[in-house]
């Protein structure tokens, strides 16, 4: 057989694919591949010659056939090997081009396998020339052909290998870019805070701080030197990205130039600041900031020479509303006698002019009280108290404090959802709204606002997430879904999510070990969990945009029975729909009758779970609420003290119609389990069916007012503790 293979196919490898005559192949038909390529999978590149032993025994016999046999296969072999080594393909990552070396070595292994056998069918056919010197000459010029094009592909490959080097190198660097832009915004961050303190111990502490990071920035300062060196070898030897490279290296000349000035710029302001704090607290120095400048310099240009015109500006408005106390009011942290009330106002109006552009600036967190409250209102104080105090705390960990009166912002309280008459507190805080209604408590509310999540849905990767979903249980509704990790799916799910913040958990778990812990089965499952109910809901397995899921969680959010605490007290606490029955249960669990009607309600609630929406059951431990008591026996005319109390209730009627406990024994629970469950069960009944109604105390012989007009649908109003 004679070897008749086309050399176009050879010479063409360097043209792209789109030009090229053809596919790789010979004219002497296809070959048999089987053994030649691993699970026999002819397009990966990582193939292994499994099969060269055969071949060379089937070439020993040292005819002209069975040598070009042999010649037909190193061809194929090297065409195929070296159409690898022409791939543009660099990678784009780390990773990526790990891969790429990692696969380019094994085609050089495969090469030098190819070339090996090339070498041994050479010296066979030597010995073939002496005995047929017609067939010799013509393998002679095939030999150099194949020689030649080898080469050609052995200079490709290396050229290959060295542009895979170089793209690791650039890549490694890039990475190396990302993670020091990372930290100087971090530190950009934190050295143009604006945590002015209001105290000389305060501000010697921010100055201290302040310090520190500055040898941070001298630590970082070799690792810098490091990642610039790293850059210039890249451009001395030639890199392939080496306009790239200059770019990137002057970025971060410049962030650490930014970054060094702003810390230069933040230092002067808070020594300046200080100053003004030490001049306030001489009883003989001049009263105001403008005369301690004077007295800094025979001129105030001089002054404004070393300090930015910009942090002037910012000292001066800052200090300008420290300066100002409230005279007037009076606070003080209960129960905390080394805590005080410092006396500064730091609360700021807004209107509609200036609300958008100051609460969702960049990187802001605010508190705002929206407020229908007038100047000369009895609540005043208490609420300026409540805001000052709060504030105290929470501005130096980054927060603003504002008020909006919504009965002059009307448009405002309308934009925020704000119901008209209605006080409340929403927290804007990394593009999320998140609505307060807990007690106005400083301590309370401090405490729930330190512990606002970061993000909407936690993700239960380690036993510590998990202890926490947990923890949760019959604390408040609990949404969690089984999704892929980076999905769609999972970003639809954190979005609906953002809009129950500070009301609802999510959670999530992207792995099938967690899912398995949490109880969830299969991929895109989404349970809801309420308190006091053992089984859970099921979302639709069709719900997977946010919109779907929103709705889903709206409808069914309500459980059948609340604990009341300090953190839902005005989420709990409130007018039910005009459908709704409201149960209050003041339930002591320390006692012996608290813990045996706890579990019985707890029975109730799980077995009443449909009628979630319609019943609602408030459970109240008086231990918590110990200063209310009094104000709900005289309410609703019980005594709480003597022992669990159950009624259905109107709040804003302050009336009830009241169990009769003596219809359960609560000394002997396990004994009268069913009985009392029973006894209850049937009194709820007749609440749900009306037969028991607190429209029945309402006196016959008195004229019907007029119908009221039909409540609004949407957010139901607070009740004021």
């Amino acid at each position: 057989m004679r070897l008749n293979y086309d050399y176009y196919q050879m010479s063409n490898l360097s043209q792209p694919d789109s030009q090229r005559g053809g596919e790789l192949t010979f004219n002497a038909g296809p070959m048999n591949l089987d053994g030649i390529f691993l699970a026999g999978e002819e397009n990966s590149e990582n193939y292994i010659f499994v099969d060269q032993q055969n071949l060379l025994n089937e070439s020993n016999k040292e005819e002209p056939d069975h040598i070009l046999d042999g010649y037909e296969f190193i061809v194929d072999r090297i065409l195929y090997i070296g159409r690898s080594f022409y791939s543009n393909d660099i990678g784009t990552d780390i990773a990526s081009v790990l891969a790429l070396l990692r696969t380019h070595e094994g085609l050089e292994q495969n090469l030098a396998l190819s070339l090996k056998l090339l070498n041994t069918l050479n010296e066979r056919a030597r010995r073939l020339s002496p005995s047929q010197p017609g067939d010799s000459n013509g393998i002679i010029d095939l030999q150099r052909d194949i020689q030649r094009h080898a080469e050609r592909i052995l200079s490709k490959a290396n050229d290959r290998k060295i542009k895979l080097g170089e793209a690791l190198e650039f890549h490694h660097f890039h990475s190396d870019y990302l993670s020091w832009t990372l930290w100087t915004s971090s530190m950009q961050k934190i050295v143009t805070g604006n945590d002015f303190a209001y105290g000389l111990e305060e501000i010697e502490g921010i100055i201290k701080r302040h310090q520190k990071i500055k040898a941070e920035m001298e630590d970082r300062a070799s690792t810098c030197l490091a990642f610039k060196q790293f850059g210039q070898r890249l451009l001395d030897s030639r890199n392939y990205a080496s306009g790239d490279i200059v770019h990137l290296l002057g970025n971060i000349t410049q962030a650490q130039k930014d970054l060094e000035e702003a810390w230069e710029t933040r230092r002067n302001s808070l020594c300046l600041w200080r100053e003004i704090l030490r001049s306030e607290n001489q009883p003989d120095s001049d009263d105001g900031l403008l005369a301690l400048v004077h007295t800094k310099s025979p001129s105030p240009t001089k002054t404004m020479a070393w300090l930015p015109l910009t942090s002037l500006a910012l000292v001066l408005a800052v200090a300008w509303a420290g300066i100002s106390k409230n005279e007037d009011l009076e606070c003080m942290f209960l129960g905390y006698p080394d805590l005080e009330y410092d006396g500064f106002d730091r609360t700021e109006v807004l209107s509609e002019k200036n609300f958008n552009k100051t609460i969702f600036a960049e990187d802001s967190k605010s508190v705002v009280f929206f407020n229908d409250v007038e100047e000369d209102d009895s609540e005043l104080d208490q609420y300026e108290c409540f805001l000052q105090l709060s504030a105290q705390i929470m501005t130096k960990r980054g927060y603003n404090f504002y008020t909006v009166n919504t009965t002059k912002e009307q448009k405002l309280r309308r934009q925020e959802e704000v119901e008209k008459g209605e006080d409340t507190i929403h927290v804007y805080k990394d593009g999320y709204k998140i609505e307060y209604n807990g007690v106005r408590d400083p301590e309370t509310f401090v405490s729930w606002l330190m512990d606002i999540p970061d993000d909407p849905v936690t993700i239960i990767n380690d036993e510590h997430d998990l202890e926490e979903f947990e923890d949760l249980d019959d604390e408040c509704v609990r949404i969690i879904g089984y999704f892929e990790p980076g999905s769609v799916a999972l970003k639809e799910f954190e979005e609906a999510a953002e809009d129950f913040m500070g009301e609802i958990e999510f959670f999530a778990v992207v792995t099938s070990k967690w899912a398995r812990k949490v109880g969830l089965k299969r991929v895109g499952e989404v349970q809801m969990r309420r308190p006091f109910e053992e089984d859970p809901l099921f979302a639709p397995t069709s719900a997977d945009t946010e919109e779907e899921f929103e709705e889903w969680v709206e409808k069914h959010r309500e459980p059948v029975m609340a604990k009341l605490t300090l953190d839902n007290y005005f989420n709990v606490w409130r007018d039910p729909e005009e459908e709704e029955k409201m149960i209050l249960a003041f339930v002591d669990e320390e006692t012996r009758e608290g813990r045996a009607m706890k579990k019985l309600l707890d029975k109730i609630a799980d077995e009443n779970s449909e009628h979630a929406g319609t019943l609602e059951i408030v459970l109240i431990d008086p231990d918590e609420f110990p200063l209310m008591v009094d104000v709900w026996e005289d309410m609703f005319g019980i005594d709480i003290e003597e022992g669990p109390q159950i009624g259905l209730v109107d709040i804003s009627e302050r009336e009830g119609i009241w169990f009769d406990i003596s219809q359960v024994n609560l000394d002997d629970p396990k004994k009268h389990s069913d009985s009392n469950f029973e006894a209850l069960q049937s009194w709820i009944d007749q609440i749900l069916s009306g037969s028991i109604s607190l429209d029945d105390d309402d006196d016959d012989n008195e004229p019907e007012p007029p119908a009221p007009p039909p409540p609004t649908k949407g957010k139901r109003s607070k009740k004021e503790l």
